[in-house]
């Protein structure tokens, strides 16, 4: 049976393209298993990747796609490094029903981040009706409604379990799910590597859970906090 990938922990709208600056908790990267990577460049691709992510689309998604991580870490084409330190730059990063992968922690804060933006484009849109039922009483005409606040949209990142509902059981012995890796590389010079399934599965990378991946647990959904309309200009 296919596997039932579990819908994404981030609204397809999310856009944070216009948020410079990402949060980075200093305390939890100093204590997380990335920061203990022997790997250097494997660490500098993983918060590279973090960086990338806040401004895709939806924020704090990745594409599914060897070719473009390979370009988004700054590897050019070079594949055959990418597949040397896949599995500890995407440590954390989970494929979701949208075809994208995504990452607890960045996900957590692209919420956070999203739910604030939201509150200060509803503020922006009250300002504007404001102006314009001013403009109307002017002109004794009836005033245009406001809008309701924005509700918080919560943070959830679903259980290991969301991953093996499809009948697929590879992780039944309690092993932590994988990210496939898209096409085996895109099968290089349209050559099929057969008879290489050990091969196959080192291109998948093992990502760990929320917990495992060394952060400390994810903090409850935050509330919209007022010094994102810091950031409205």
């Amino acid at each position: 049976m296919a596997q039932i990938l579990p819908p994404p922990p981030v609204p397809p709208d999310a856009d944070l393209r216009h948020y410079d600056d990402m949060p980075l908790e200093v305390r939890r990267l100093r204590d997380s298993g990335i920061a203990g990577e022997p790997n250097a460049e494997v660490f500098r691709c993983a918060v590279l990747l973090w960086c990338v992510a806040w401004h895709q689309l939806p924020a704090g998604s990745l594409p599914n796609d060897e070719d473009e991580l390979c370009r988004l870490v700054g590897l050019g084409r070079d594949l055959k490094t990418w597949k040397k330190i896949r599995a500890g730059t995407l440590r954390g990063w989970r494929l979701f029903a949208d075809g994208r992968l995504y990452h607890p922690v960045v996900s957590e804060k692209v919420i956070d981040r999203w739910n604030g933006s939201r509150v200060v484009m509803w503020n922006r849109e009250c300002d504007r009706i404001r102006k314009e039922n001013k403009a109307r009483k002017d002109r004794n005409e009836p005033p245009l409604e406001f809008p309701p606040r924005p509700e918080p949209i919560p943070y959830f990142w679903p259980p290991d379990s969301a991953w093996n509902s499809g009948g697929n059981d590879d992780n039944s012995g309690g092993n932590p799910p994988v990210v496939p890796a898209e096409n085996a590389l895109k099968g290089r010079e349209g050559k099929r590597r057969e008879g290489k399934n050990s091969s196959a599965a080192a291109s998948r990378v093992a990502t760990a859970p929320a917990r495992a991946d060394g952060f400390p647990p994810e903090r409850p959904p935050l509330e919209p906090r007022p010094e994102d309309l810091a950031f409205a200009e």
